[in-house]
């Protein structure tokens, strides 16, 4: 029994995939032809650097108008986090240990910090919070986003 019922499944495979083989075969090989010629001219071969365009969808936040705060001869470093509003939410004195040590010099950089005005950073043209960095040196004031 298990010899003709091996015979007859033997038989009925030799029979279908003799007969399938050669149609799927040819199917697979004309997928990938046919796949190729469509798709690999789509695909960017070489990427340049600056090809992408820059838009206006994401800006940074940006100093308004600053009050003045002198420093001295030391360098101090802030990071300020603005509101939507461009108001100061917050301050985080990053570098000038003297600003930490001296009360007065402390409060200096704090009312001039309140009294400055922001533009807020936007995405996609809604005014969100963020975070910059303001570097006051013994002359000028440098920000970065």
């Amino acid at each position: 029994m298990w010899d003709s019922w091996q015979g007859r499944a033997y038989l009925f495979f030799d029979n279908v995939v003799r007969a399938m083989a050669l149609p799927v075969a040819g199917g697979v090989c004309s997928t990938l032809v046919l796949f190729s010629m469509f798709v690999v001219p789509a695909y960017p071969l070489l990427t340049r650097g600056d090809v992408d365009v820059p838009t206006i969808l994401k800006t940074p936040v940006a100093v308004k108008s600053m009050a003045p705060f002198s420093v001295g001869d030391t360098d101090v470093v802030v990071d300020v986090v603005v509101d939507e509003q461009g108001r100061m939410m917050d301050y985080a004195i990053v570098a000038g240990a003297s600003v930490l040590a001296n009360q007065q010099t402390r409060r200096r950089l704090e009312n001039a910090l309140v009294f400055s005005n922001f533009t807020p950073a936007t995405s996609f043209g809604q005014p969100m919070m963020s975070k910059m960095r303001l570097w006051f040196h013994s002359s000028r004031i440098d920000v970065r986003g």
